[in-house]
Parts: structure tokens; C-alpha cells; sequence
């Protein structure tokens, strides 16, 4: 089944270079017009929108729903990974507190934010295989899915594909 997900539009933790994470954002005026021209690009063959509840996937998911005019469903199995109290700093600053380079981790999907009240790359790996799971066995033909950044890296990487900075409000499809 091919499933396309879009990393949802820009937000101001975005733009600072900061790692957002959990904490729940909106999107700022560029991400708004990212989601915008998302919705544009998009063809009209999706039945149905899964989005992470936090604000910036919602938001970005919303507009996409209203032009494609399908049903938007929720789904908490999507959020970004939790960096826990890492969450609002910069890589630099991550890099510094934990004596080594995490964004080269987090790239290479080794990355373990538990000790900081967070999220392993295998927990993370663990609920979205599941939920791609729901959604094979799902009634939808041809759904969408509106989350983040380190959700849509994993897939990347387990489909071993060279992972690039993955732009707000980009569009990747997956055979899943």
C-alpha cells in the first residue's frame, strides 16, 4: 500500500533550530502558507487524513482536509519522538549536554532521549509500525498522514533511503 505523509508547516521552534519534540506548537505565518501550498500540490485521490494531535500537524492537517474535502482523524501514535527535557534546545545544546554528537544518533535512528524523560528510537519505531499496521487493515484506500519530521526519518531509514533534511510541509510516499 503506498501511504504519502507530510511533515507538517514551519513553527518558530522550526525556524530558531530548535527541537520541538512534544512541546505543542503552532505553526507561525510560513508555516501556514507551507501548509497552504501543500494542500495545492497535492492530488485529490486521498480518502482520508491521519494527523498527530499536536497544533503544527492539526493545523497543517486541517487545511490539507478542508481542500481535499475527506475526513481528518486524529491519531496520538504519530507524535514526534519525545525528547523530554531536551525538547526546546538547540542540537549544540543537546550536543553539549550529553558529551557527544546526538543529531549524528538521531539521524542514524540510535537515539535514546529516556534518561531525559523521553523516547528510544525503538519506542518510537514500536507504535508506528503498529499503527501503520491499523491502517493496512483499515477500510481507507489511500490515506494521508500529517506529522513530523522524526517520524517521517524513520521511514526513510527503514526503507534505507539517504536521509536529507526533511523541509516543513514536504511531501514523502512510502510503499508500505
Amino acid at each position: 500500500m503506498k501511504i504519502a505523509f507530510v511533515r507538517h508547516g514551519e513553527t518558530t521552534l522550526n525556524q530558531q533550530g530548535k527541537m520541538t519534540g512534544r512541546l505543542d506548537v503552532p505553526l507561525n505565518v510560513t508555516g501556514h502558507t507551507q501548509a497552504a501550498e501543500a494542500s495545492m500540490l497535492l492530488d485529490t485521490s486521498f480518502d482520508v487524513i491521519f494527523s498527530s494531535s499536536l497544533q503544527r500537524s492539526l493545523q497543517t492537517a486541517t487545511v490539507i482536509a478542508e481542500r481535499l474535502n475527506v475526513p481528518l482523524v486524529v491519531e496520538n501514535a504519530i507524535l514526534e519522538r519525545d525528547f523530554g527535557s531536551l525538547s526546546g534546545k538547540t542540537w549544540e545544546e543537546i550536543n553539549v549536554e550529553l558529551g557527544f554528537d546526538a543529531k549524528k544518533a538521531d539521524k542514524e535512528q540510535r537515539y535514546d532521549y529516556r534518561p531525559f524523560g523521553g523516547e528510544s528510537a525503538e519506542q518510537v519505531r514500536e507504535r508506528l509500525t503498529a499503527f501503520i499496521g491499523r491502517v493496512k487493515k483499515g477500510h481507507h484506500q489511500r490515506p494521508l498522514i500529517v506529522c513530523h519530521g522524526g517520524i517521517i526519518r524513520m521511514l526513510h531509514h527503514a526503507h534505507q533511503n539517504e536521509v536529507t533534511p526533511i523541509a516543513n510541509a514536504s511531501v514523502h510516499e512510502f510503499d508500505l
